[in-house]
């Protein structure tokens, strides 16, 4: 009984001075030390006072450019810093578009966000999507009036159902171009 007691009293005293070692074990916060960082090594501290060099291989300035798309950027350019930028700009367009973000490409591309990291000087496309109304209207150069059609973006209509009526003339078709009648259309997408 005595040996039992004894080994208990052994690991109970083994686990209390292990639980004590682990909380007296400090656990590194590194803060980035800006200002004694310099082109080629990075240096962070620690409340401790340890100190830790990273050197740097390819940690250089960009520039990254900005494209409206259509839109308008007041910042058209920014420089890096170690690799990211801080904060990208909003671009304005009429109220007819809604900024969708910035992309890697014209058309399609992938996203970019702040956290992104740039290796290489690069051009940003905003990217938009229609969220307005248009207004189709018609000359008909004599002709009855037709009443313009305001629909939203994208939808599509049957112009042989608006048939202006002028004595003396048969109605033969809606144009693009009203000198050459070239570019015939019957059907329209308002975009």
């Amino acid at each position: 009984m005595k040996k039992k007691v004894l080994c208990m009293s052994l690991a109970a005293m083994l686990l209390s001075q292990t639980g004590v070692m682990a909380t007296q074990e400090h656990k590194h916060v590194w803060i980035d030390d800006i200002k004694n960082s310099d082109e080629t090594t990075n240096r962070y501290y620690c409340e401790c006072g340890e100190v830790r060099d990273e050197i740097i291989a390819d940690i250089r300035n960009f520039v990254v450019s900005f494209d409206a798309n259509g839109g308008y950027v007041e910042t058209e350019t920014v420089e890096t810093y170690k690799n990211r930028i801080k904060r990208l700009p909003i671009p304005e367009n009429t109220s007819d578009y809604q900024w969708d973000g910035w992309y890697t490409e014209p058309d399609g591309g992938e996203m970019v966000t702040e956290d992104c990291v740039y290796d290489s000087n690069t051009t940003l496309y905003a990217h938009w999507t229609v969220t307005g109304t248009y207004t189709l209207k018609f000359a008909s150069y004599g002709g009855s009036y037709i009443r313009p059609i305001t629909a939203l973006y994208g939808e599509t209509f049957d112009l042989t159902e608006y048939v202006p009526e002028k004595t003396g003339y048969i109605f033969k078709g809606w144009h693009t171009d009203s000198r050459t009648k070239d570019n015939r259309v019957e059907k329209y997408i308002l975009n």
